[in-house]
């Protein structure tokens, strides 16, 4: 009894500190040309910070965010073909994390759920890094796989597929999220008038695409492999090179305008343009977007997963 009693009071205790904390929910966001990641409050979009100084440890062109297993901030420095790491609470420069072996240009990035770093690599490479070294393991999807051309982004999905925006072949393609092996084109466009950035999945299981070639955000059924149509007319809200998307905390999508210097937002249901989310800081030419949780809950997450299997099912209700 004392010892449940005591993991109650220490449970409740990191709640409690995780609640107080729970305004510090913002996004970050890449500045393409001002060489920085901006951070923004997550339910006004007002100007936090710069959170990585612009240039910072030799940041160029920053293109894809990612928070890796140690909640640090792993970003895509472009112009120097690397990937480098910032304190996920300070911003402060940690070092490169992971460069070489053949890493181009590169885009996109994500931890995958083996806990390792995919890296989309403007050389036609998926490239995979171990998560925690970030030592080269392997070209995940290599050269030569079907439509694989110049890759932009790349997302896991729960149907065990990984998703790759490809704008020289302009397709999107599907790729065993096990295996790297390719499965099929989910679509195929037109080149120069389909040209697929950033990716998001919504609530609606439907896959959305930042399209700069068409300057618009496209919505795709998955299951039936179809094009559903532009989410919101071309162009919509003052939208000018779209090339990233996000479903906001509040369900609205978030879409970076890369000549806008700006996040624009939209209903999340109808795609009905909101207005600015969020603009300012030193931000110019905005490329991809972070949500970055509420502290709190990671650390309950795992307080809770310390504890005994029965403990952890009284916790969660069963």
């Amino acid at each position: 009894m004392k010892t449940s009693v005591l993991l109650l009071g220490l449970v409740a205790a990191f709640w409690a500190a995780g609640s107080a904390l729970a305004d510090m929910q913002y996004y970050l966001v890449s500045g393409y040309t001002s060489n920085n990641i901006v951070r923004y409050d997550a339910t006004t979009g007002a100007v936090i910070d710069e959170f990585v100084p612009s240039g910072s440890g030799g940041l160029t062109r920053p293109e894809g965010l990612a928070i890796g297993p140690d909640g640090n901030l792993y970003v895509a420095s472009s112009n120097t073909h690397t990937i480098k790491r910032y304190d996920g609470q300070t911003g402060a420069y940690l070092g490169n994390f992971a460069s070489g072996n053949g890493l181009d240009y590169p885009r996109g990035i994500t931890f995958g759920p083996d806990g390792n770093l995919y890296v989309a690599s403007s050389n036609d490479t998926i490239k995979r890094f171990n998560g925690t070294t970030g030592e080269f393991i392997d070209d995940f999807v290599p050269y030569g796989t079907t439509n694989l051309s110049d890759p932009q982004d790349l997302v896991f999905h729960d149907d065990n597929k990984l998703y790759i925006s490809n704008s020289w072949s302009a397709s999107i393609t599907r790729e065993n999220a096990q295996t790297g092996a390719y499965i099929d084109t989910l679509y195929q466009g037109v080149l120069y008038d389909f040209i697929p950035q950033g990716m998001a999945f919504g609530a609606d299981g439907n896959l959305y695409v930042a399209d700069s070639g068409a300057n618009a955000v496209l919505r795709f059924d998955v299951v039936t492999g179809t094009l559903i149509g532009a989410f919101g007319p071309p162009g919509a809200g003052g939208l000018n090179q779209p090339e990233d998307v996000l479903f906001g905390i509040d369900g609205n999508l978030l879409v970076t305008s890369y000549y806008g210097s700006s996040v624009l937002r939209y209903d999340g249901a109808t795609g009905e343009p909101l207005g600015t989310f969020a603009i300012g800081g030193g931000l110019e030419c905005p490329t991809y977007m972070l949500y970055v949780p509420e502290p709190g809950a990671f650390v309950l997450f795992v307080v809770v997963g310390l504890i005994s299997p029965k403990f952890r099912d009284l916790i969660e209700g069963k």
